[in-house]
C-alpha cells in the first residue's frame, strides 16, 4: 500500500498511475504479499536504474542554406515551431540552426510515425529550401536532447536529404497506405499523405493475399446485401488493436461492395489524431470524399464541386442552403451575403449545429433515395461526438433507405463514445488474431519454398498479429530472420509505454531473465527485498492487464513464477534497457540463479557473458558443453565449448573446454583435430589428474584411428599402470573404456584385454553404487561376449548396460550400447527387433556419429534379410559414401561389407566383389572385421563358380583368423566347407561342416529365450544353410 501511495505521489508525472482505473487495478492486487519473503533484507550493492530507452520519432530540419541575421533566425524559428506545435512535438534547436522535433507518448508506434510524418510535410511547406528527415527508433531522452541510434540515424538521413522529406526504413514500415513514399537507390522519400488510401499495403513488392478474414468480410457483405435488398439502414462497428488488419478488411470490403453492387456510392471519412474531437471533422472528411474535394484546391473549385454534387439529389430551392452548411463541415465556406441563415449561424454555435444537422440529414436522405450509400468511417476512436450524433440521427431518420454505416476503430472507441449507435441495431465485429493456418498461408505465399520450420517459427513469433507477421516475413526474406524487426519492436514498445513507469521498470528487469522469471529475481535486480515487494504489486497489475501470466508451479520452491504472455512483449521490454542496465541486469540475474540452484548451464553462461564476467561465463559454457555432449548434441557441445574459449579461458579451464570439444569432434571422425587438441591439453593439465588421464586416452584413441599412427604396447601399459586417486576412479574407468573400445576396433585384442581387466579391477568395487561405471563395465562385457560369438550373453549384458546408463543420464553411452543391442538381435535372427532398435538409435542424435553409422549398417542388413533389397542398398551406399573421406578404416570396412552382403543378396555379384575387395584394402590382417571380409568375398567367389580362388583365400584366412571363435567364425567355416566341397575334398568339407554344426548348437544352447533360439537357428541364413547342408552331406555319406 505504501508503494502504491508513493507511486501516486511521484514527482515525475510519468511515474504515476494514469487514472482512477489504474488505481483500482492496483488496489485489487495488494493481496498475496508473502510471495517474495524468501529474499534477504539486505539489498544488493548495485541495482538497475530507472533509465530506459523509449520509442521516438525525430523530425530533423537542416540549418538555413544561407547565413541569415538574428532577426530572420528568430522569425524562422517561430514559423517552424508554430508549424510543429499542433502535432505535439517537443522542439529543440541546435547551435547551427538545425531543428529537432521529437515525438513520443502515443497509443501506437504507427501513431508516432504518422504524427512525425505529417509534421515533416507541414514543415516542408514552411521551409521548402531546408533538408528534412524523419527517423524512428528507441532512444534515451536526457534533459533536452534525445540520444542513441535514432538521433544518429536522423542526422545521417538529413545529410542525404534533397527536395523531398527523407525517412528511414522503420518509419516507412510503420506508415499505412495513405502515406505516399517512393523508394529510390539513394533512400526513401515521403511525398504526401492522401486523405483516403487507394493502394493496398504490399508485401515483398506485391499486394499481400487476403487471408484469415473471410468470415468478417462475409458478415459485412451480408449487411450490405440486406440493406440494398430490403431498403433499410444498417450500422456495423469493426474493432481491433493497431496493426490487426482493420484497414485491409475495409479495403477488401469496399472492393467487393463495388463488384456486388455497382450502383452503390462509397463515402470514406477518417478520424485524425491531430484534429481528434474537432466538431464535424469526421463527417466532414467523408463528405469531402463524396464531393471529390482534395488537397489545397482553390476555394471556387471546391464550392463548384460541392454545389454540383448537392444539386444532383436535393431540390433546387434547398440547394444553396444545404450546400452552404455542408461547406461549413468540409472547410469550403460560402459567402453569407445572400443567406441570412448562414450569417446568423456563424454568430451562434448552437444554431450552426442545428442547421448542419438538418442539412446533413436532408442530403443523406436525398442521396440514399437515389442509390445505396456505404458510409465508411475509419479510425472512429479519433472521431468527434458531433459527427457521431449526425450519423446516429441519419440512421434514425432514414431507417427505411439503403444506408450502411461501416465504422472501424480501436477497442478504446467504446470509452470515447459509450454505447455508440446502440439504439440503431449496431452490429459489432471484434477482430482477433489470425489463425495459425491463415498466418502460415500468408507466409508461404510471400516466401515460396521456405523451410516449413522457418514458416512455423514466423507464425509462432507473430502470434496472429498481421502487422507483426508481415514484418517478420520481410525480415526473413532479407536474411534477418533471427533479428526482431525494429518496426515490430516499435509497436510493442508503444504498448508498453502506456504502462506506468514503475511497471515498465519491473518489465525491463523481468525481461533480463527471459520469457520466464521470478518475483524474487526481479527484486534482486531492482534493489532487494523492498523492491521485490513493490515489484509484486506491479506484477499482479501486469498480469491483470494480460502482459504477464502467473504460473501455477515454480521451478524454485517459495519463489512465485511468472512469464510473459508472448515473447514479443519480452523482446520489447528488453529493447528498452539501456546498455549499463543490460550488463548489470545479466550479471545480477546470473548470480541470483546460481544462488537458487539453476541447472541450465547455458542460461547461466549467457547471463555472465552478457554481464561482462567472461571467466564465470567460460566455466558455465564448459558445464553446458558437457551437458550437450552427454545428450549427444554434438553441434551444441562444440558451440558451447567455442563460446567458452572465446571468453578468454586459460589454464585448466581452457584444457577442459578443449577436451569436451575434442570429444564432439571424435564422434565426427576428426581425429587430426583430436590429436592436436590432446597434445595441448596434456601441456595444460596437471599430471595424473582426471583430465590428464582422459587426455592420455584421447591421444591413444586418435593414434589408433589415424592411418599412419602406430600404438606401442608400452603406451597402453603406461596407461593401465596409472593409479588414480579416490576422486579419479570413475573418470579412469571411462578412460580405460575408451582405450579398450578403440583397441578392440583395431583388432588389438591383447592390448584391449589389458584395459578390460584393469576396468574390472578398479570399477567393480564401485559399480553397485555408480550406474555410469556399471554401464561401462557391462558394455565391455557385452562386446567381449559378442566377439566370442555368445550373442545371447552379449544381449543380456547390453540390456543391463543400457539400463544403467539411462539411470546415470548418459544418453550418448546409451546410443553406443543400443547399436550393439541391435547387432545382437541381427545375429540372433530377430530382424524385426533389430530394425526397430536401429531406427530408435537413429532417432537419438546426429546421423554422422559413430553409433549412428553402426545403426544404419544394422538397419541395412535387417532390411536385406526381410527382402527390402533396394532400400537396403540405398542406405548402405549412403553410409559408405559418407565414410570414404573420414579416414576411419574400421567403419569404412563395416559399411563396405554391409553393402557387399546386400549386393550379394540382390544378385549383383560383380558390384559385391568390388565392395568386398575395397573393404579388404582398408583393413590390416589383424582387424576383427577381416574375417567378415574374407567370408563375404569367398561366398561371392563361390557363387561366381571360382571355387579354387575362394579356397585359396579361405586357407590363408584360417591361418590368421583374428576373431578367435568370434562372431564371423561360423560364416568363415561355412564358406571354407563349401569351397572344399566344390573343389572335390568332400570328406574334409563334411568334417568341417559337422564340426561347425556342433559349434552352432553349443551357441544355441546358451540362448535362454526359446523364440530367439529358434530364430538363431532358422532365420539366420548361414546358420540354416549349415544345418541343411550337414543333413544332406550326412545322407550322402551314408
Amino acid at each position: 500500500l505504501e508503494a502504491l501511495v508513493a507511486c501516486m505521489l511521484a514527482k515525475d508525472p510519468a511515474d504515476r498511475l494514469v487514472d482512477a482505473g489504474e488505481v483500482a487495478e492496483a488496489l485489487a492486487c495488494l493481496d498475496a504479499r508473502d510471495a517474495c519473503s524468501s529474499l534477504s533484507d539486505a539489498p544488493p550493492a548495485e541495482a538497475m536504474t530507472r533509465s530506459e530507452l523509449r520509442l521516438l520519432s525525430i523530425v530533423a530540419v537542416g540549418a538555413p542554406v544561407e547565413d541569415i541575421d538574428a532577426e530572420h533566425t528568430i522569425a524562422r524559428q517561430e514559423v517552424l515551431e508554430s508549424a510543429a506545435d499542433p502535432f505535439g512535438a517537443r522542439v529543440e534547436w541546435l547551435a547551427d540552426g538545425s531543428m529537432l522535433a521529437v515525438f513520443m507518448h502515443a497509443a501506437s508506434a504507427s501513431d508516432v510515425a504518422a504524427r512525425a510524418a505529417r509534421c515533416a510535410l507541414r514543415l516542408r511547406l514552411c521551409a521548402p529550401e531546408a533538408a528534412i528527415a524523419v527517423a524512428t527508433g528507441l532512444g534515451e531522452v536526457e534533459e533536452a536532447l534525445p540520444v542513441g541510434q535514432v538521433l544518429e540515424r536522423a542526422a545521417a538521413l538529413l545529410r542525404a536529404a534533397g527536395r523531398w522529406v527523407r525517412v528511414d526504413e522503420v518509419t516507412a514500415g510503420l506508415f499505412d497506405a495513405r502515406f505516399v513514399v517512393v523508394r529510390r537507390p539513394s533512400g526513401i522519400e515521403l511525398h504526401r499523405e492522401e486523405e483516403v488510401s487507394r493502394a493496398a499495403r504490399t508485401l515483398l513488392g506485391k499486394p499481400s493475399p487476403f487471408v484469415g478474414r473471410g468470415r468478417e468480410k462475409r458478415i459485412l457483405l451480408d449487411l450490405l446485401d440486406e440493406s440494398v435488398g430490403e431498403g433499410i439502414a444498417r450500422a456495423v462497428l469493426v474493432t481491433g488493436p493497431p496493426g490487426i488488419g482493420k484497414s485491409r478488411l475495409r479495403q477488401e470490403f469496399v472492393h467487393a461492395a463495388f463488384q456486388r453492387h455497382p450502383k452503390v456510392e462509397v463515402w470514406i471519412g477518417r478520424g485524425d489524431a491531430i484534429s481528434k474531437g474537432s466538431a464535424f471533422s469526421l463527417a466532414g472528411s467523408a463528405l469531402r470524399h463524396a464531393f471529390a474535394i482534395v488537397g489545397h484546391e482553390p476555394i471556387e473549385e471546391r464550392r463548384r464541386k460541392l454545389t454540383e454534387r448537392v444539386a444532383r439529389h436535393v431540390a433546387e430551392p434547398e440547394v444553396r442552403h444545404v450546400a452552404g452548411f455542408l461547406g461549413e463541415m468540409t472547410g469550403t465556406p460560402f459567402p453569407d451575403e445572400e443567406s441570412a441563415k448562414l450569417r446568423a449561424a456563424r454568430l451562434d454555435a448552437r444554431l450552426m449545429a442545428d442547421q448542419i444537422q438538418f442539412s446533413f440529414r436532408q442530403f443523406m436522405a436525398a442521396a440514399c433515395g437515389a442509390h445505396p450509400v456505404l458510409l465508411v468511417l475509419e479510425d472512429l476512436h479519433w472521431g468527434d461526438l458531433p459527427s457521431v450524433k449526425l450519423v446516429d440521427a441519419a440512421l434514425r431518420d432514414i431507417a427505411g433507405k439503403p444506408l450502411v454505416v461501416a465504422a472501424f476503430g480501436r477497442p478504446e472507441v467504446h470509452d470515447v463514445f459509450p454505447k455508440v449507435w446502440a439504439e440503431r441495431g449496431l452490429s459489432e465485429i471484434r477482430l482477433g488474431e489470425l489463425t495459425p493456418r491463415a498466418a502460415a498461408e500468408l507466409a508461404r505465399s510471400a516466401l515460396g519454398d521456405t523451410e516449413p520450420r522457418t514458416i512455423a517459427q514466423i507464425v509462432k513469433r507473430a502470434a496472429g498479429h498481421p502487422f507483426f507477421l508481415e514484418e517478420l516475413i520481410r525480415a526473413v526474406a532479407e536474411g534477418r530472420g533471427e533479428q526482431l524487426p525494429e518496426t515490430v519492436l516499435a509497436m510493442v514498445e508503444a504498448r508498453l509505454a502506456a504502462l506506468p513507469a514503475g511497471a515498465r521498470r519491473v518489465l525491463r528487469a523481468a525481461s533480463v531473465f527471459g520469457d520466464v522469471f521470478w518475483c524474487g529475481g526481479v527484486g534482486h535486480l531492482l534493489g532487494g527485498r523492498d523492491e521485490a515487494l513493490r515489484a509484486h504489486d506491479w506484477l499482479d497489475l501486469l498480469a491483470a492487464r494480460e502482459v504477464l501470466q502467473r504460473s501455477e508451479t515454480s521451478r524454485f520452491p517459495g519463489e512465485e513464477q511468472y512469464s510473459f504472455r508472448h515473447s514479443l512483449l519480452r523482446e520489447g521490454a528488453y529493447a528498452m534497457l539501456t546498455e549499463p542496465d543490460r550488463v548489470l541486469g545479466h550479471r545480477l540475474a546470473g548470480e541470483w540463479l546460481v544462488q537458487w540452484g539453476e541447472s541450465d548451464a547455458l542460461r547461466l553462461a549467457e547471463h555472465f557473458e552478457r554481464g561482462k564476467r567472461p571467466e564465470r561465463a567460460a566455466e558455465w559454457y564448459l558445464a553446458a558443453a558437457r551437458q550437450m555432449l552427454q545428450g549427444a548434441d554434438l553441434r551444441g557441445a562444440i558451440d558451447c565449448a567455442e563460446r567458452g574459449l572465446g571468453c578468454g579461458a586459460s589454464g585448466e579451464l581452457r584444457a577442459w573446454l578443449l577436451y569436451v570439444r575434442s570429444g564432439a569432434y571424435a564422434w565426427r571422425w576428426d581425429w587430426t583435430y583430436v590429436a592436436t587438441s590432446m597434445a595441448e591439453i596434456l601441456r595444460l593439465a596437471t599430471p595424473r589428474t582426471p583430465l590428464w588421464m582422459m587426455a592420455m586416452a584421447g591421444k591413444l584413441a586418435s593414434a589408433l584411428m589415424l592411418p599412419a599412427s602406430i600404438v606401442r604396447r608400452d603406451d597402453v601399459q603406461a596407461l593401465v599402470d596409472l593409479e588414480p586417486g579416490p576422486e579419479s576412479v570413475r573418470q579412469f574407468v571411462f578412460v580405460l573404456g575408451l582405450a579398450w573400445e578403440t583397441l578392440m576396433q583395431q583388432g588389438r585384442r591383447d592390448l584391449a584385454q589389458l584395459c578390460a581387466a584393469r576396468m574390472e579391477q578398479i570399477g567393480s568395487p564401485i559399480s553397485a553404487d555408480d550406474p555410469a561405471v556399471r554401464g561401462r563395465l557391462y558394455a565391455s562385457r557385452s562386446v567381449t561376449l559378442f566377439q566370442e560369438g555368445d550373442f545371447w550373453g552379449s544381449l543380456e549384458a547390453a540390456r543391463t548396460a543400457i539400463a544403467s546408463s539411462e539411470e546415470a543420464g548418459e544418453r550418448q553411452h546409451v546410443a553406443g550400447v543400443r547399436a550393439l543391442l541391435a547387432l545382437d538381435y541381427l545375429y540372433l535372427g530377430a530382424y524385426a527387433r533389430a530394425e526397430q532398435e536401429a531406427r530408435d538409435l537413429l532417432q537419438m542424435g546426429e546421423a554422422s556419429t559413430i553409433y549412428a553409422v553402426n545403426g544404419r549398417c544394422v538397419l541395412a542388413s535387417a532390411l536385406a534379410e526381410r527382402g527390402a533389397l533396394e532400400e537396403a542398398r540405398q542406405l548402405a551406399e549412403s553410409v559408405r559414401d559418407s565414410l570414404v573421406t573420414r579416414g576411419s578404416s574400421h567403419y569404412e570396412c563395416v559399411a563396405r561389407v554391409t553393402l557387399a552382403v546386400v549386393l550379394l543378396r540382390s544378385g549383383d555379384l560383380d558390384a559385391a566383389e568390388r565392395e568386398a575387395r575395397a573393404a579388404a584394402e582398408v583393413l590390416s590382417s589383424t582387424a576383427p572385421w577381416r574375417t567378415a571380409v574374407d567370408a563375404t568375398l569367398a561366398a561371392i567367389l563361390l557363387l561366381q563358380r571360382r571355387a579354387d580362388e575362394a579356397l585359396h583365400l579361405l586357407e590363408a584366412a584360417v591361418q590368421h583368423d583374428a576373431s578367435g571363435g568370434g562372431p564371423f567364425e561360423v560364416a568363415l567355416r561355412l564358406a571354407h566347407a563349401e569351397a572344399l566341397h566344390a573343389t572335390g575334398d568332400h570328406a574334409r568339407a563334411r568334417a568341417l561342416l559337422l564340426e561347425t554344426r556342433d559349434l552352432l548348437f553349443s551357441r544355441a544352447a546358451k540362448i535362454e529365450d526359446p523364440e530367439l533360439r529358434r530364430s538363431f537357428l532358422e532365420n539366420v541364413t548361414k546358420n540354416a544353410r549349415i544345418l541343411a547342408l550337414a543333413a544332406a552331406w550326412e545322407r550322402d555319406a551314408a
